[in-house]
């Protein structure tokens, strides 16, 4: 297997396609494949940073954009003819690597245009069964129909997560019961993926920070939570509580701090403006794997979007969660209201949040479940680049 040459493309759409293939690529490395990463934007500098042995190719971006006045499913459906299009330059640039590069395996999270003829490709998604909310449920079914038509070129999807009742996406990967849902194509549940390891026992290690904000996905959403979080991670700082406050992104080039000190002399002169407006706030745009699994083992509470890799991420390290879905995307709606009913995470809309009201709430939880170790991952790959 060690003359395998394996493509391994993610989705630039927020970093949790990119963060969940991690240990997809290391389970490939492990197994003696030789491993080539596809991606743009932002999830292509994670990779790069997180592998920079392994060769890294741009690819054409989808590039969503997000507005506030519309709904999101509308934003979506009026970018469809982009997004095809997208996927077709896609289509022409994936099989001149694997030409190239006489790759004959891909792996592709996400990316549909990454199933070139005469190579053996497997798509990876939690999302089997489209899930929309108000009259946009009418397009449920046409969705569905042409997610079907764009995976006939890919022999298997991999779901990274448990199949049966444990699942952490519920219907979003089984289908509804009542509907009688089903999927065209072969499905292989390859357990949760994490990124992360913990370094030491959660419960018998003494906390640094009180609250972590990791802050992820597109704007405009993640400039609007960010601002309304911030003045209340003040509020709360001020009252002595300690916050790690990451922004998510690199792109933003003025520093937060920096931010934070002309909003403060806006409303006072420069003599009257104290550090105490700042006061128990760390502030950092993006931290690495390592970082972030230690920041969240040092911490008591972490607020996040409820993005499923982030939720696996949260799994792993046990943490408690507050989890705000961006709004309009029902996905992450879903996947906060199915945990917190469960009793695993606190919940909340980001219009209408009060942050040490959610805070007082965290005490009743179950918490997380657990991610145990088990041989689904590796077994997939292995038959993979097996077969």
């Amino acid at each position: 297997m060690a003359d395998q040459r394996v493509l391994l493309t993610a989705l630039n759409w927020g970093l949790g396609h990119a963060t969940r293939c991690i240990p997809i690529i290391r389970e490939l490395e492990k197994q003696g494949a030789q491993v080539f990463l596809g991606s743009d934007g932002q999830s292509l500098e994670l990779l790069r940073e997180e592998f920079p042995k392994l060769k890294a190719f741009e690819l054409p971006a989808y590039a969503p954009k997000y507005g506030s006045k519309r709904s999101f499913e509308l934003e979506m459906a009026l970018q469809i003819p982009k997004f095809l299009s997208a996927i077709r330059q896609e289509e022409k640039v994936c099989a001149e690597l694997c030409r190239k590069h006489r790759i004959d395996r891909i792996i592709s999270d996400n990316r549909w245009g990454c199933a070139p003829d005469g190579s053996r490709a497997v798509f990876m998604t939690h999302q089997l069964f489209v899930k929309l909310n108000g009259v946009m449920r009418i397009a449920e079914s046409s969705l569905l129909s042409l997610q079907n038509r764009m995976l006939k070129n890919f022999e298997t999807v991999w779901v990274p997560d448990w199949e049966g009742r444990h699942s952490l996406s519920g219907e979003l990967s089984h289908g509804n019961k009542k509907k009688k849902d089903k999927f065209p194509l072969p499905v292989e549940f390859i357990g949760p993926l994490s990124r992360l390891s913990a370094t030491s026992s959660s419960s018998s290690q003494e906390k640094k920070y009180d609250l972590m904000v990791l802050l992820s996905g597109p704007e405009p959403q993640r400039s609007h939570f960010e601002e309304t979080l911030l003045k209340q991670c003040k509020q709360v700082g001020k009252k002595g509580s300690k916050i790690l406050f990451v922004r998510g992104s690199k792109e933003v080039q003025d520093s937060l701090q920096n931010k934070l000190r002309k909003s403060a002399s806006q409303k006072a002169s420069k003599q009257t403006v104290k550090t105490k407006e700042f006061k128990n706030i760390e502030l950092k745009h993006r931290i690495n794997s390592a970082e972030v699994a230690s920041a969240i083992q040092d911490s008591k509470i972490v607020i996040a979007r409820s993005g499923y890799s982030s939720i696996m991420d949260f799994c792993k390290m046990q943490a408690n969660c507050i989890l705000i879905p961006t709004p309009g995307q029902t996905e992450q709606e879903y996947l906060a209201q199915r945990l917190s009913k469960k009793g695993f995470c606190i919940t909340a809309n980001q219009n209408d949040f009060q942050l040490e009201a959610l805070m007082d709430e965290l005490g009743g939880l179950k918490g997380l479940p657990k991610l145990a170790k088990d041989s689904a991952l590796t077994n997939a790959v292995a038959n993979f680049l097996a077969n």
